[in-house]
């Protein structure tokens, strides 16, 4: 028996560092793609639908060695159910049961699945946790029932948990129980939830959301260039997030226009098209928002999460500038539409 064991725990090694060098692979391939072209929506849809068959390809491996034979659901939030994962990003999941009383077993099952996913390099272990939806610690798991997460979503906060679920993509497992979870959550009408928030809800959700952050970190930028024109070497260089100057703030004030205006689209630029399309946005601010998304993803997909001024020309960082300044026309767009929705 033990040497059993010894021998499926070989296999799985293997069977990890396959993947590991399968993502290897779509990294190097998106990081090629990306030193020829600006646009990163084909080469990060591909990354991104690779990502997912690693995914699942290890989960299903965890779930054939615990034997597990009951009814469960895995499914992702955040960047990976959106489409825009970069290298660098996190993974966020959730895990449906649809009996308390497997728990225990669920457990084992999502223990097996994380070794896997840190054995294959998906992500660093700092960066696997489990789904904000649950507000659960990892160490304590992130399983529950539909009935469970149900619960969660009408206790929480309507704005930030009404975002949350329209950010949710099945993986493996029983669809029929993912959808039937879907079902009832779409049946609480989150658009309803929105036009509920109080008027202090929504200034909370204006200054928490990123962009105040972004104009923080721009500011800086525009004064390292100030300072590079006039070659005043005491202005240090820093490290630029592009994630929160360029698109955390744009996907989020995005996602509340799909919620109030009913458009069901994950990705950020299929949800811009659909709002251009409804006449919620105009399409030049529909462009605008698409470039900051589109400019902070090239950074992060081309450098990393975080990008050193040093590599950046002073045209490069003219342009920045110019796109998060035209960025800004969408987030005034944003903001009005937030502080107007009805109460």
């Amino acid at each position: 028996m033990k040497l059993l064991i010894f021998l499926f725990a070989l296999v799985s090694i293997a069977f990890a560092n396959d993947q590991k060098d399968f993502l290897q692979q779509s990294k190097s391939e998106l990081k090629k793609q990306l030193e020829c072209r600006d646009d990163v929506r084909e080469p990060l849809r591909i990354y991104n639908d690779q990502l997912k068959i690693a995914i699942v390809r290890l989960f299903e491996t965890a779930a054939q060695e615990e034997n597990a034979d009951f009814s469960y659901a895995l499914y992702c939030v955040g960047s990976t159910a959106m489409g825009i994962a970069t290298p660098q990003s996190d993974l966020e999941f959730g895990f449906l049961i649809d009996d308390e009383n497997n728990r225990s077993k669920s457990e084992k099952l999502l223990a097996r699945f994380t070794a896997l996913v840190i054995q294959s390099g998906i992500c660093p272990d700092q960066n696997w946790y489990s789904s904000p939806i649950l507000g659960i610690d990892i160490q304590k798991g992130f399983i529950a029932t539909s009935a469970q997460l149900m619960h969660i979503l009408l206790l929480s906060t309507r704005l930030i948990s009404s975002i949350l679920f329209t950010q949710i993509h099945f993986l493996a497992g029983s669809r029929q129980l993912f959808d039937d979870f879907i079902i009832r959550s779409d049946s609480l009408d989150h658009s309803a939830f929105v036009n509920k928030v109080t008027e202090s809800e929504r200034a909370c959700f204006l200054s928490n959301c990123g962009y105040l952050r972004a104009v923080t970190e721009i500011d800086h930028l525009k004064k390292l260039h100030a300072a590079r024109q006039t070659k005043n070497s005491k202005f240090d260089e820093f490290l630029l997030d592009p994630k929160k100057v360029f698109y955390r703030w744009v996907v989020n004030y995005m996602t509340y226009l799909n919620i109030i205006n009913s458009i069901q689209e994950r990705n950020p630029f299929a949800a811009l098209n659909a709002l251009v399309s409804k006449g919620c946005l105009t399409p030049i601010n529909g462009k605008r928002a698409a470039d900051c998304i589109q400019l902070g993803l090239w950074l992060r997909c081309r450098f990393s999460d975080k990008v050193s001024t040093t590599l950046l020309s002073n045209e490069q960082i003219e342009m920045l500038l110019h796109v998060f300044e035209e960025g800004t026309f969408f987030y005034q767009v944003a903001a009005k539409t937030i502080c107007s929705s009805p109460q």
